[in-house]
């Protein structure tokens, strides 16, 4: 099950938040699922959205803010077991279980380790034959447009009549 809240914590703006970068963690986790340890712990989340989900990054913060603000049901951090290969998992950053999509924020451009995860991630995806919206910084900058043009239509007439309305 995806952890979808953190331990509180008093925390204040000034905190700095220490975003582990993605492929480091899948790697961590991969590499030590079977001690019991769980890398989330290691490198908590420690923005809270106001869903009550705490996510690692102010990008996912805004995302995960802007699902919430248009009702749109998702999961943090949700284990991706892939059907074209059983042997590996994948932790996506957002989940919409009503439509079956996953959604990827890919916050780094030039870190050679991040940037092939990402071509390993987008390729089992593909495999897997999964629904994945990728989004980057370019999307934050016009996130509002970006959602109801790249999101709006893999979502079922439910989920998008409960988004336009707001």
């Amino acid at each position: 099950e995806a952890v979808k809240k953190a331990p509180q914590s008093e925390s204040t703006d000034n905190d700095r938040v220490q975003t582990v970068p993605r492929a480091e963690l899948e790697a961590l986790i991969e590499s030590e699922k079977d001690s019991g340890m769980d890398i989330r712990k290691k490198w908590p989340a420690k923005i809270r959205c106001e869903d009550g989900h705490y996510v690692r990054s102010h990008a996912e913060c805004r995302i995960d803010d802007w699902l919430k603000f248009h009702n749109i049901p998702h999961e943090y951090e949700t284990l991706v077991y892939l059907k074209a290969t059983p042997e590996k998992k994948l932790l996506c950053d957002f989940y919409i279980p009503d439509a079956d999509l996953y959604i990827e924020y890919w916050g780094y451009k030039d870190k050679d380790t991040y940037l092939k995860r990402k071509a390993e991630k987008t390729e089992l995806y593909k495999k897997s034959k999964l629904k994945v919206l990728d989004l980057d910084e370019s999307h934050l900058e016009i996130l509002g447009d970006a959602m109801k043009h790249e999101l709006l239509p893999l979502l079922p007439e439910n989920l998008v009549d409960n988004a336009i309305r707001k």
